[in-house]
């Protein structure tokens, strides 16, 4: 082979190999709760309450709330089950998730209930405790339940990976 032929492919290979050394550095802050080696702290199965409140009540209602989160690159997605009694008659909800961490610590996950017929969507941001053990944040969206738009208060604990 040619010498400047030679010396224009290695010349190619160094830039590839820099610019994708630039791009992870630039990004490695932003996806440390998701490393691609070994298990990250958001996977797995999450459990805790909900503090919601409700339109003609004056208490804030409480129902436990759980999710099962896997993350993917910069993309979390999982499932989450939400049980509530209102006024005697209790309610199973079920939703998908998708989002991901904005800042580090901070997830933003939007949920969606896809039973048909069903109008229950919102977001959740929480923050990720430092030793990946806690979730805790708030919601808004809004709630077939009570036909308008609902929040409150999320607080998960991970139970296992």
């Amino acid at each position: 082979m040619d010498s400047p032929v030679m010396g224009a492919l290695i010349t190619g290979a160094c830039m590839l190999v820099v610019g994708f050394g630039t791009w992870w550095l630039s990004n490695a802050n932003q996806t440390r709760f998701l490393k691609p080696v070994g298990t990250r702290p958001i996977d797995g199965f999450w459990k805790g309450t909900i503090r919601q409140n409700f339109p003609g009540m004056q208490e804030q209602l409480s129902g436990d709330f759980a999710m099962t989160l896997r993350a993917a690159r910069k993309r979390v997605s999982g499932t989450a089950t939400f049980d509530i009694t209102i006024m005697g008659k209790a309610h199973h909800l079920a939703f998908h998730l998708s989002g991901g961490f904005l800042y580090e610590t901070y997830l933003q996950l939007q949920y969606r209930d896809d039973t048909p017929g069903v109008i229950h969507f919102g977001s959740i941001i929480a923050e990720l405790s430092a030793d990946g053990s806690q979730f805790v944040g708030r919601f808004v969206g809004y709630g077939h339940l009570s036909g308008q738009i609902v929040y409150g208060d999320v607080s998960l604990t991970k139970v296992s990976v």
